[in-house]
């Protein structure tokens, strides 16, 4: 990957906004699809945005058997940046080795 946006990505509370240049913070999804049996092995590269990896589940039926292993991504937007990650409502597998930004 080379200067991605959202190179990882889970999100089952996306809402779009009527007006995009007037964005707007979205109401928590009350229903969602069922992930299971994810896994994100051996990925590489830059993202163009700070948050690399984002695994924002529903409250109602979080994502379970999460796998990340063996995935490095730098964030390409400054040297003193880092890529960061965020997890909600994710239930990861055994921690896995290798993962750069560091997840749960």
């Amino acid at each position: 990957m080379d200067k991605v946006k959202n190179p990882i990505i889970i999100d089952q509370n996306y809402c779009t906004a009527a007006d995009p240049t007037k964005p707007k913070a979205c109401k928590k999804q009350t229903s969602a699809v069922e992930f299971s049996n994810i896994r994100f092995k051996n990925i590489r590269g830059t993202s163009a945005t700070k948050e690399a990896i984002k695994l924002d589940c529903s409250d109602t039926v979080p994502c379970r058997d999460v796998l990340l292993q063996d995935v490095k991504l730098i964030f390409h937007g400054g040297k003193h940046a880092s890529a960061t990650s965020i997890c909600n409502n994710a239930k990861l597998t055994e921690a896995g080795s290798n993962v750069v930004p560091k997840t749960c």
